[in-house]
């Protein structure tokens, strides 16, 4: 419904103005030539006064009104950062390798593994990895000059076991000192306190040709299998090479046995066993494929029962 009034508002305000405009006027008219000066005075003071009023209320009626829009709120799905306990003191006991120590705490005697949290040193236990033995001397070397160390842990400590940042009694952080000698690399666990220091650490090793970046380089990764096998079928070039050879073969069905790598020839090995018009023949077929595109480079068919 259309309000001429709500849409005249200043119109209507200076009308309104005008009517209490001349109430005073009609006042001081009134008192005529004999008026003294004081009523004179109050009727203009009056006048101003209602014109004051008026136009603060009209600017305040047209002052929009601000909108509060809500802040959305988001939801994390990924775990929040793990805090850091209160620092507790120990005594080196035993050094396991470059990133695990066996230690007595001061406090209750208690004995458990702390692992420096954020890095990772080649493992010296188990399978021996590049440069584990002189990550390993490293720390020991550490852990005799400053056997009673500061750890902070980054949880409660579980099956004698913790994660941790050590401090040793110099002020220095085992943890990142590890990276930057080149004795461990960078690590990405849930406590980030020491991110951005360690990270530093190993742009700066890696910068240098540092210890396992120099020896080690980059770490391994494990070949990936092929598609063509990985999916239990032999390339089709390979059976058209069989059957070319082999020309009474009508069936051909084939079972994947395995696949080893050779890292000088940075290559594939997959080995299949072949039954040929529904039988075992005891044949045996090998493919090859190159590493970097896992396209085949040949294949072999032998005869398995001839090789004992």
């Amino acid at each position: 419904m259309f309000d001429g009034w709500a849409h005249c508002a200043p119109l209507r305000d200076v009308r309104l103005i005008g009517l209490l405009w001349w109430l005073p006027v009609v006042y001081i008219h009134q008192g005529g030539t004999a008026m003294n000066v004081k009523r004179k005075i109050a009727g203009v003071g009056t006048i101003v006064g209602i014109f004051v009023a008026l136009t603060a209320f009209q600017l305040q009626a047209q002052t929009p009104t601000a909108t509060v829009t809500p802040t959305p709120v988001l939801v994390s799905t990924t775990p929040p950062p793990i805090a850091l306990l209160s620092t507790r003191q120990a005594v080196v006991k035993t050094p396991k390798d470059g990133d695990s120590v066996e230690v007595v705490f001061t406090d209750n005697g208690q004995v458990a593994t702390v692992h420096l949290a954020s890095i990772k040193a080649p493992n010296l236990t188990g399978e021996i990895e590049c440069f584990g033995r002189e990550a390993a001397e490293y720390a020991v070397q550490s852990y005799q000059k400053n056997p009673l160390i500061s750890i902070e842990p980054a949880g409660e400590i579980e099956n004698n076991e913790v994660a941790g940042y050590i401090t040793l009694a110099d002020g220095t952080l085992l943890n990142e000192i590890l990276v930057l000698f080149g004795y461990a690399r960078y690590d990405k666990g849930r406590s980030d306190v020491y991110t951005e220091r360690i990270q530093t650490a190993e742009q700066q090793s890696k910068k240098g040709n540092t210890g396992l970046w120099r020896v080690c380089g980059e770490p391994e990764q494990p070949p990936q299998p092929c598609f063509l096998f990985a999916r239990g079928e032999i390339d089709s070039a390979s059976k058209r090479e069989f059957f070319a050879e082999y020309p009474d073969a009508r069936e051909l069905h084939v079972w994947f046995r395995n696949a080893t790598y050779d890292p000088i020839q940075n290559q594939i090995a997959v080995l299949w066993s072949l039954s040929i018009n529904g039988l075992d023949s005891g044949w045996r077929m090998k493919e090859f494929y190159r590493l970097s595109d896992c396209l085949r480079d040949r294949s072999e068919v032998f005869n398995n029962r001839d090789n004992h």
